[in-house]
């Protein structure tokens, strides 16, 4: 629906437009807002990694797994791992065992479907109706899993007194929280003291892909502490890192067996991504990460009743709207989605389109403000936002007006914010060897010449 036919590439293809079609995508995103619920943009310091030697090498822990080294190059990534992510994510996740070889949110859902059952087990997961990942049920069966679903009374909340008597009556191995399009994240509390009480040999995952940058930035509770067994999944949604994903736990045993998976269905993982996560929580950790967790939240509130105001259908108005950074709307008025879809486009406002929200029987968006305040996006900008999409959707055609706020609007969110920027790397000696790096980057790109 976004694209454009100007970076189409020919039909002869060639590094010359290969190369084009780079380049024109990049400004396209530099021109544009995304409110895609499930993307997030790195900082310069963390797409460095992607540029370097250690993201042509191996590592499959090697020690740990044969007792020596095997593809020695992986000697830098274990240090990269055990001295910085791994501690880092212990920290911010609030657990005591960390496992990053999941190279994704899917292979966090897989890793854990294998250690976690066996053939013939039930496994509980979110319905798709209210908001559950389309694929679990889809792995889950193909391990051989029966697959049933938690209960809801409506769009947002459990229906405890039928979830008890699933746990006394089926006794699954697994609650999957597989909640992956959601306006309240469930509390797993309930669901615990429910577990505990009738079948207490079932494991709680809780699925944070959505939400690692909220719960690491303090904005919402951290599932870990509220009952689950288990938290994981992607690091490039609310947490603004690289397409990756990790598992953590409090529990030594859980921990050993997903170890044990993980080594069989993940080999070698991505080096680059796990140091480009690994700054990524740095800069969580000391770039003001919990001002930008609790500024999504606020400013995916702010985009909801502006939105309302100017006569959109906005999702759960009765309960503020959101309590994480997805927003679900539609104009209420008679609209052509997408002609919508479209305009939007053209101007440069990329949304999520869904033709059923949990609870919204007809085609809405689910928008995300978590890229909007990665670059820096305000209240304020929020409101001039939802007034801009207004706009477009009583325009016959985008005028001059509308172009002009769009450019206004993009040039205050031009650059990632929330991270290390080239004053702090200048300013402090202990970013001295990024001069080195610099140099190393330079001298990568006369290569080409």
């Amino acid at each position: 629906m976004c694209a454009n036919k100007e970076i189409t590439p020919s039909l002869n293809p060639s590094v010359h437009s290969l190369v084009s079609v780079i380049l024109k995508n990049e400004y396209q995103a530099n021109t544009r807002i995304s409110l895609v619920s499930s993307e997030n943009v790195l900082s310069p310091l963390a797409r460095i990694p992607y540029l370097l030697d250690i993201h042509s090498r191996y590592y499959l822990d090697d020690i740990r797994r044969f007792g020596k080294w095997l593809f020695p190059n992986g000697e830098v990534v274990e240090n990269i791992e055990d001295v910085y992510l791994v501690p880092l994510l212990k920290e911010l996740t609030e657990a005591s065992y960390v496992n990053v070889r999941p190279i994704s949110g899917m292979n966090c859902m897989t890793v854990a479907l294998a250690a976690l059952t066996k053939i013939g087990d039930t496994v509980l997961a979110v319905p798709l109706e209210n908001g559950g990942h389309f694929s679990t049920s889809v792995i889950a069966e193909r391990f051989g899993l029966n697959v049933t679903y938690i209960p809801f009374m409506n769009a947002y909340d459990v229906d405890y007194d039928a979830l008890e008597l699933i746990l006394k009556e089926k006794k699954p191995a697994l609650i999957y929280v597989d909640h992956s399009v959601f306006l309240f994240p469930l509390n797993p509390k309930p669901i615990r003291e429910l577990i505990d009480a009738f079948s207490p040999e079932t494991i709680l995952y809780y699925d944070t892909s959505h939400t690692n940058g909220l719960i690491i930035g303090k904005a919402l509770e951290n599932p870990l502490n509220n009952g689950a067994d288990i938290i994981g999944g992607s690091t490039h949604k609310t947490l603004p890192g690289p397409h990756k994903g990790f598992l953590s736990t409090n529990n030594q045993v859980l921990d050993k067996i997903i170890k044990e998976k993980a080594n069989h269905f993940v080999s070698h993982h991505n080096p680059a991504s796990s140091l480009s996560l690994a700054i990524t929580l740095m800069e969580m950790k000391y770039c003001q990460g919990t001002k930008y967790a609790k500024t999504i939240i606020s400013n995916s509130k702010t985009l909801a009743k502006t939105l309302d105001q100017q006569g959109f259908y906005v999702a759960a108005k009765e309960r503020d709207y959101t309590q994480n950074h997805q927003i679900w709307a539609y104009p209420n008025q008679h609209y052509n989605i997408e002609d919508y879809i479209k305009k939007l486009c053209t101007l440069g406002i990329v949304t999520n389109r869904f033709d059923a929200l949990p609870g919204i029987h007809q085609p809405a968006f689910r928008l995300s403000l978590a890229e909007f305040t990665r670059y820096g996006g305000t209240n304020e900008d929020a409101i001039l936002l939802g007034e801009l999409m207004s706009d477009v959707l009583h325009l016959d055609h985008l005028n001059n007006q509308a172009h002009d706020k769009m450019k206004y609007l993009k040039n205050k969110i031009k650059y990632p914010q929330y991270c290390f920027s080239y004053e702090d790397i200048s300013a402090n000696d202990e970013f001295s060897d990024l001069k080195n790096l610099f140099t190393v980057l330079k001298d990568l790109m006369s290569t080409i010449n």
